[in-house]
């Protein structure tokens, strides 16, 4: 019997890596230029955790309509591969635009709900469309997934439990003793949504589903 042997692709991985650089480091550029904060903040916080989930689901929202350029930055085997995969890839693409807009809309509304780039009624009726969409999209994902993603899901979740856990527990109980003060709102929760996502790539990477393969 014999089997199809693969081994890393670090060519792929590394224009992965520049394409995401670049488009992050110019979109993070445009943010810093056009927003109002003048140091670092619970709103800075929130949008970069928003601008960080956007910029993901747009480039493979992208790949997954472009199949021939997506096939060479996505992490899938060809352009066949891609197509197969496109309904789940835009899903989620879909559900990662619709988690950096819900931070980013939160991030444009100052703390007591003063009117800010976007007025608070105009915020909550946005940030709920977002939560609606998003509950419908995890749905439809969830209907789609292999047992291998839904496994690496269920992990990450897992993981990234524990990790808030210790990082805001650890926080709350310096702040019951008073050493420290409590974070903001928007902090702890973007600060969730970040650990989620690193847990996502930790496991991912951990079950080598990181470094695209390759045929020898």
């Amino acid at each position: 019997m014999t089997g199809t042997i693969t081994q890393p692709n670090w060519k792929r991985l590394f224009l992965q890596m520049l394409v995401g650089a670049v488009v992050g480091a110019v979109a993070t550029l445009a943010l810093l230029w056009v927003w109002d904060v003048p140091e670092p903040s619970a709103r800075m916080f929130a949008a970069g955790t928003g601008l960080i989930y956007a910029l993901m689901g747009l480039m493979v929202g992208l790949g997954a309509i472009a199949t021939v350029a997506g096939a060479r930055i996505l992490n899938v085997e060809d352009v066949e591969d891609l197509r197969d995969q496109r309904m789940i890839l835009a899903l989620s693409a879909a559900a990662c635009v619709m988690i950096g807009l819900l931070f980013l809309i939160l991030a444009a509304v100052p703390a007591g709900g003063v009117d800010g780039p976007v007025s608070r009624e105009t915020a909550v009726v946005a940030v709920g469309v977002c939560l609606v969409a998003l509950i419908v999209l995890t749905y439809l994902t969830n209907r789609r997934v292999d047992e291998l993603t839904r496994h690496v899901s269920m992990e990450a979740s897992s993981l990234a439990m524990q990790a808030s856990f210790v990082l805001f527990g650890g926080w709350a109980a310096l702040t019951h003793f008073g050493f420290v003060q409590w974070a903001e709102p928007l902090v702890v929760v973007a600060g969730l949504a970040l650990l989620q996502l690193v847990a996502i790539f930790w496991v991912s990477g951990k079950r080598g589903l990181i470094v695209p393969q390759k045929t020898a």
